[in-house]
């Protein structure tokens, strides 16, 4: 079930008919309210403790405006590419350049009393993927303490393509590398490609920056397929850091069962406060262009399109807060009392996609 609310709390208590959860207290923290002695006591530290409150500062709340004076409400996570800042959601939440441009983004809404708000509108949708559940869409205005969070510039995670056309003429495209079931790829705004120039590629020289900031160059392979929002282009081999990434992030989520890795969920469940739960992972899949973490950290409508990371003590904070593989986009859930003979503690069965 896709996690988008239509009605919106400013106490998640008063909330009567939810689908998901009927206790709304314990296991959901404001965030303004979570201390270190909430941490499950296997990653109680000062550094994940420090590391979320961070992380939870970028999450937003959504209210997405549609016709007839309705709204809908989601969730959705800040990302910095150079100087530029979008909010990355689900498809389901926000679908088009129409509701990008009507919907409002709040900012630090980290519980009931308002104060410290800060709201921006949506601007421009910069792309987005129907099978894969995703959009990106710029902002304005940029709150200043979103800027001094000094985010990870995922610039040194796209790649540059530079087009040759049949007839001579050349475009520049920022992409996203990927790996998945189905091969490699680099993913490119669908909105910034004409439909009749994608039969009509003479040559492509592809550069990718990796999470260090040093430069590959990549060899083209064809255009594999087109959505409505993105073009996923082929490419014969990514750098090894890259595929080394994912590998090492799998490896260490389904090995070594000693080690308790905890899910957090930061989110805006029934479209109210910033709310932070915790659960454990029920595992992990591959689905066409999908990876999938399913999990059992509470979510409720209104928590699509929010963060969810996965840490142990040792493990799942990345150097200098840059680049976290281990991090995914909730996007659905159901109740559920177990999965394939796993008790589910929380009765809760989510699903949430990793970012890589």
């Amino acid at each position: 079930m896709a996690e988008v609310a239509t009605e919106a709390f400013n106490s998640i208590i008063d909330v009567t008919n939810c689908p998901k959860n009927d206790d709304h207290t314990t296991p959901f923290i404001r965030f303004n309210q979570f201390k270190i002695e909430d941490l499950p006591e296997s990653i109680r530290t000062e550094e994940v403790y420090d590391y979320l409150k961070y992380l939870g500062q970028t999450v937003v709340r959504l209210t997405v405006r549609k016709e007839e004076n309705r709204s809908s409400y989601g969730s959705g996570v800040v990302y910095r590419i150079d100087e530029k800042y979008i909010v990355l959601t689900n498809d389901h939440v926000v679908k088009d350049a129409d509701q990008a441009s009507n919907t409002t983004i709040e900012f630090f809404y980290d519980g009931e009393v308002s104060t410290g708000i800060e709201a921006s509108r949506g601007a421009e949708l910069k792309g987005g993927s129907s099978v894969q559940d995703r959009c990106f869409f710029k902002f304005t205005p940029i709150p200043q303490r979103i800027q001094d969070l000094n985010l990870f510039n995922n610039v040194n995670l796209m790649a540059v393509l530079n087009v040759t056309y049949t007839d001579g003429t050349k475009s520049e495209y920022l992409g996203f590398p990927q790996v998945n079931r189905k091969g490699q790829f680099i993913l490119v705004n669908r909105l910034e490609v004409r439909e009749e120039r994608l039969n009509d590629i003479k040559s492509c020289d592809i550069v990718i920056n990796d999470p260090e900031g040093r430069s590959h160059s990549v060899v083209y392979d064809g255009i594999s397929h087109a959505e409505e929002k993105v073009v996923f282009v082929r490419v014969k081999a990514l750098p090894e850091c890259f595929i080394a990434v994912k590998e090492k992030m799998h490896q260490a989520l389904v090995s070594d069962a000693r080690v308790e890795r905890v899910v957090v969920t930061i989110a805006h469940p029934h479209g109210g406060p910033k709310m932070i739960t915790f659960g454990k992972i029920v595992t992990v899949t591959e689905e066409g262009f999908m990876t999938k973490l399913l999990h059992t950290a509470r979510t409720c409508p209104g928590s699509s399109g929010g963060l969810v990371v996965i840490l142990s003590k040792n493990g799942g904070i990345p150097p200098n807060r840059g680049f976290a593989p281990n991090g995914c986009c909730h996007c659905e859930g159901d109740r559920m009392l177990e999965f394939r003979g796993i008790v589910l503690e929380t009765q809760n069965l989510n699903t949430s996609l990793f970012n890589v």
